[in-house]
């Protein structure tokens, strides 16, 4: 699964519990990506999801990597207005930054 990196350097799933401190895996101020992969952490939260049957097909389609996937798709394909796409725009300024690079 893809990783998220929170303001200030916590690292999460790529789910909507990205920026929750309570399903944080590491924090790349302290640790190397490597490690949050094989960290205890990690298994822990892996273990949780599991026991909550949240595979991938419920973690995947939740992420923010498939939602902006499916809004590219939708501007790419004409299915937004210049209104619509204004919107989503205003509501990314105000949700919690998404590292992209």
């Amino acid at each position: 699964m893809f990783l998220t990196v929170g303001p200030d350097s916590s690292v999460y799933l790529s789910t909507e519990y990205n920026c929750n401190p309570d399903w944080a895996l590491g924090n790349l101020k302290t640790q190397s990506v490597a490690k949050v992969y094989k960290s205890q952490r990690r298994r822990e939260v892996l273990e949780r999801m599991n026991s909550l049957h949240w595979g991938a097909t419920v973690s995947q389609p939740t992420s923010r990597t498939a939602r902006l996937d499916r809004i590219a798709r939708a501007i790419i394909n004409g299915e937004l207005s210049d209104s619509e796409i204004e919107a989503i725009q205003q509501v990314s300024l105000e949700s919690h930054p998404l590292l992209l690079d």
